[in-house]
């Protein structure tokens, strides 16, 4: 799950560097219950409605489906993009 976790986020900085002019990037962990929920915001252009799934984001939505994971894209109101998604962890003993 590691592996999968690196690569997702190599993608959304890869997007990032390619794509959206940001000039600041944060990405938050959460912990929710059973679950980690990873937010990734920028202030970059964003992205139109229809989100052009490249070999890239099919990739990055194909591991997220690997490891049983959810992911929502949107555009925040004032500038930018806004990914979050999250995927089920085992409890440590």
């Amino acid at each position: 799950m590691e592996h999968e976790l690196e690569h997702i986020l190599q993608e959304f900085m890869v997007n990032m560097d390619k794509h959206s002019q940001a000039s600041h990037v944060s990405v938050r962990f959460s912990r929710q219950g059973d679950r980690l929920a990873i937010s990734y915001h920028d202030d970059g252009i964003g992205v139109s409605d229809k989100i052009n799934y490249g070999n890239g984001l099919k990739n990055t939505g194909n591991r997220i489906k690997n490891i049983q994971g959810e992911i929502i894209f949107g555009t925040k109101s004032e500038k930018g993009l806004e990914i979050n998604f999250s995927f089920p962890v085992s409890q440590q003993p």
